[in-house]
């Protein structure tokens, strides 16, 4: 009895062995799940920072992972392309981005800015010319800090076309009377040849006497180029053309000279703008004293 009970028990023990263990038979390990995929596409979502131009399209756009999509950028009138930036990162062609390859949820955005304005250009004889009907217009006066303030200044300017004699003949002058703070008034008359502006004379503030002038400008001016008066040593060098915005009124292609006269009263050197069809529209003394156009009246 006993050989044939370790008989039997050795063949239940080989019979575990090649079933891997006496619990049911074979591997007990649970089978590995797949590896997860992951998202099949992304989304990519265009927009302007701020203004000035739009992106076409403009709405959000699902990419298939790994892909890449384009979009197209178009300026307003005034403005240009600055820049394209965002998260998904990506080339710009012109006025076309193309993103890199797609792989998360990002981001387009384009950004636009005003366009440069042109260089400023024109004539010396425009910026003298004075309109049939006449113009009336104000100024303001600006103390630099720390200088002694300007009491007694122009606050307004009526510049209209009138009948003038120089040299004996007969012209057509602009004249330009400018009324002051305490009420009296300083007048100037220049006229237009074919080729130059004439500054003929000056009626001087609280004086009434008539200051000659002949201070010519030619019309091909240069920048650089001095002018100087025959009779009473007045000077200008012109500064060049330039855009200027004064009271929300932008005049383009203002001439820019600087100057020397000692017979203006508290401005004897400086800076002075004039604008086609205004005259003086702004002048900026050595001393730290400004007055400039202040609006139509």
């Amino acid at each position: 009895m006993k050989t044939t009970s370790v008989t039997t028990l050795s063949a239940i023990a080989l019979a575990c062995s090649m079933l891997a263990g006496c619990g049911g038979g074979g591997d007990s390990t649970p089978p590995s799940e797949p590896p997860d995929p992951g998202p099949t596409s992304y989304t990519v979502t265009p927009s302007v920072n701020g203004s000035g131009g739009s992106i076409s399209p403009a709405t959000a756009v699902a990419v298939p992972a790994g892909g890449g999509t384009s979009f197209s950028l178009s300026p307003n009138s005034g403005y240009t392309l600055s820049g394209v930036g965002g998260t998904c990162g990506g080339t710009l062609s012109g006025t076309t981005y193309t993103t890199s390859a797609i792989s998360g949820n990002c981001t387009v955005v384009a950004t636009f800015a005003p366009s440069a304005p042109p260089p400023a250009s024109g004539s010396i004889k425009a910026c003298f010319t004075v309109p049939a009907a006449g113009v009336r217009y104000g100024y303001s006066s600006i103390n630099a800090p720390g200088t002694n303030p300007i009491t007694i200044y122009p606050v307004s300017v009526v510049l209209r076309q009138v009948p003038y004699t120089y040299n004996g003949q007969s012209v057509t002058a602009a004249e330009a009377v400018a009324t002051y703070t305490d009420g009296k008034t300083e007048t100037v008359h220049w006229t237009l040849t074919s080729n130059s502006v004439i500054e003929i004379d000056k009626v001087s503030l609280h004086t009434n006497s008539t200051q000659p002038s002949g201070l010519e400008y030619p019309d091909n001016m240069q920048i650089g180029q001095t002018v100087q008066s025959p009779t009473d040593h007045s000077s200008a060098t012109f500064a060049g053309y330039e855009n200027l915005t004064l009271a929300g009124k932008t005049f383009a292609n203002t001439c820019h000279f600087s100057y020397s006269d000692p017979t203006t009263n508290n401005a004897t050197a400086g800076d002075v703008w004039y604008a086609p069809g205004y005259g003086l529209i702004k002048q900026v003394t050595s001393a730290g004293w400004t007055l400039q156009y202040s609006g139509d009246l």
